[in-house]
């Protein structure tokens, strides 16, 4: 305990000074950057690097803008491109159905068999 005591109460008073001079330089800091910002030269720095930051950011919203539209628009021919090849393949695949069922038919007629219904000579359904 004769050892404790004395290294506590070294710890305790170094603190409170420590506090004291912490809090003096602490305030003497915040008194110097702030005549440092309110300086004029500062102020115009501050305000020329606001004015081209808005202009940067005015510049780049109108290219993305821009960008966006021609994005658009590209995607919108592209649709309309694949739309009327859509169409022609539908027509085309159509066509081919068609000559499909006409070769079919001309087939079974030449055939001589009866292979419908409604061809001549098909057999009548038995009762």
């Amino acid at each position: 305990m004769g050892k404790l005591f004395p290294f506590t109460l070294g710890v305790g008073l170094g603190y409170v000074l420590g506090a004291r001079a912490g809090k003096e330089r602490y305030e003497q800091i915040k008194n110097t950057s702030q005549k440092i910002w309110e300086n004029d030269h500062v102020q115009n720095s501050v305000d020329k690097v606001a004015a081209t930051a808005k202009d940067v950011a005015a510049t780049q919203a109108s290219r993305a803008k821009d960008a966006a539209l021609s994005a658009f628009d590209k995607a919108q021919d592209k649709a309309a491109d694949l739309a009327e090849d859509a169409e022609e393949a539908a027509e085309d695949l159509g066509d081919k159905a068609d000559e499909v069922a006409d070769k079919a038919k001309e087939k079974a007629e030449n055939s001589g068999r009866p292979d419908s219904p409604s061809a001549p000579g098909y057999p009548a359904a038995r009762s």
